[in-house]
């Protein structure tokens, strides 16, 4: 689906146990396991909440060079509308993609 993955996330209240360096170094360490290779794979670790996810990832992809047409979001299934509504502020020149099941 897309040909780059940024994880964004620092680590919150429900996740600290679980994820104590952040959910973003967590789901990239997860995603290089499954062999997704390392240069596809890029790390916002310091957002905070949705809003942040989208803006932070936005300034990583942009010092990285990279080029974005269209933006897929994936997360947690509690958390769509808030993404979708959070990403064409920021980003309104790419196509928002939701990846979530409807």
């Amino acid at each position: 689906m897309a040909p780059l993955i940024v994880f964004a996330g620092s680590t919150s209240p429900t996740a600290k146990v679980r994820m104590p360096r952040g959910e973003a170094i967590h789901y990239r360490e997860r995603a290089l396991e499954l062999g997704v290779p390392s240069p596809d794979v890029l790390v916002e670790p310091n957002a905070c909440n949705t809003g942040e996810n989208v803006r932070l990832s936005r300034a990583v992809l942009e010092e990285a060079g990279i080029d974005v047409e269209s933006v897929p979001l994936a997360g947690k299934s509690d958390e769509e509308r808030r993404a979708y509504a959070a990403a064409p502020k920021p980003w309104a020149e790419v196509e928002i993609v939701s990846a979530w099941p409807r």
